[in-house]
């Protein structure tokens, strides 16, 4: 309960991986309410619902023409990044392939992690832990142990409870996850060596014919929430940070990219009431300009790589900077790496501009109105 409130103090100021944690906490939460008794026979089921449905919308938002495309998608970066980061170099003539095939590669890899999970739980558990393996290993920017991480620990939830049990912290895991924090020196990689080896530990225990569980009185209220969240926010455009088209390339506002589905319905059909007009920003300075801009990708070998490959080397991050992570990275924020002119809602402009009269910073701006834009 107290993680959850601290959860909800935080928003809007949270990422995506915090909203799937929280979807299954609540469930918990709900399924405890019932007594002890059975707990783990109504908890079980439910969080395993929810799981799938988080991971079939990550994978059904990148289904759009942005991602499709290598030269603008998100999956042609981080793995141009890993492969630059981790083949050998007699590999490098094979980059511009990697490069065009990612974005096919980064769904396909993705559209199977919940049918696997789903109907083969002990080969989707680890597919997933692959999956986030992935992910983990990517360079700054796109590093994002807190998602593998947050994932690892439940993927547990995937197998049956009595293989689940079986999933101890062992000597080994704790060695694991040491010996990772020595050679990468990343707390995030240590925790995740050793969620993996004990979600490792639980695939061997499980029982090739055993089943990951049955429904519980709470396993559809809680898809339905979680559906509402991964799929009906950023349809009615209630939701972009934190939703489920992480580094989806997902157009939220002023019209749809995606193939089957239209975003943003709310924000079309009110616009004045949700702010939604479209603004063309051509100039601006300070704040502002510091949290819409362009970042080199690292590492400098993964920029060549991709602009061989037509794609221009460089990626957007204004949520990365509002959040403040790229700090951390030691990934500096300049205002000269302005992403400029860019489109904004309406919304988003005033809502920056409300934050530097509240900072008391100066800044400066120009943009257009939506008929100029």
């Amino acid at each position: 309960m107290v993680k959850l409130a601290t959860f909800v103090h935080r928003m809007p100021l949270v990422w995506d991986h915090e909203c799937w944690a929280a979807a299954t906490e609540v469930s918990f939460v709900v399924a405890a309410a019932g007594g002890a008794d059975s707990l783990a026979q109504r908890f079980w089921p439910a969080a395993r619902a929810q799981l799938l449905l988080l991971y079939a919308a990550a994978a059904f938002w990148k289904l759009n023409t942005s991602f499709l495309d290598y030269r603008t998608s998100c999956g042609t970066v981080i793995l141009t990044q890993v492969f630059a980061a981790y083949a050998p170099p007699a590999a490098a003539d094979l980059a511009p392939m990697v490069a065009r095939l990612a974005p096919f590669a980064a769904f396909g890899g993705e559209a199977v992690l919940p049918l696997a999970l789903g109907l083969v739980p002990r080969v989707g558990v680890f597919l997933a832990l692959l999956f986030h393996l992935l992910v983990v290993l990517a360079p700054a920017p796109n590093f994002a142990g807190g998602f593998s991480v947050t994932c690892a620990s439940r993927l547990l939830l995937c197998l049956p409870w009595e293989a689940a049990a079986c999933g101890r912290v062992s000597a080994l895991a704790v060695l694991g996850a040491a010996l990772a924090a020595s050679l990468i020196r990343s707390a995030a990689f240590a925790i995740f060596v050793m969620m993996f080896l004990m979600t490792g530990s639980a695939i061997l225990a499980a029982d090739k014919g055993s089943s990951a569980g049955s429904k519980s009185t709470l396993t559809w209220p809680c898809a339905l929430a979680t559906f509402v969240y991964a799929i009906g926010f950023p349809v009615l455009g209630l939701q972009h940070m934190a939703s489920c088209s992480m580094y989806a390339n997902l157009k939220h506002y002023g019209g749809s990219n995606h193939l089957l589905v239209p975003t943003g319905l709310l924000q079309d059909a009110f616009p004045a009431t949700f702010g939604s007009e479209l603004l063309r920003v051509d100039e601006a300075a300070g704040l502002l300009a510091a949290q819409n801009v362009w970042t080199e990708i690292e590492p400098e070998l993964a920029t060549n790589f991709l602009r061989a490959a037509n794609h221009s080397g460089r990626q957007f991050v204004p949520y990365y900077a509002r959040m403040g992570s790229l700090d951390a990275a030691g990934v500096a924020l300049e205002e000269k790496n302005a992403a400029l002119p860019v489109v904004m809602p309406a919304f988003e402009l005033r809502r920056a501009l409300a934050q530097l009269r509240r900072l008391g910073l100066p800044g400066s701006v120009r943009y257009a109105c939506a008929e100029d834009v």
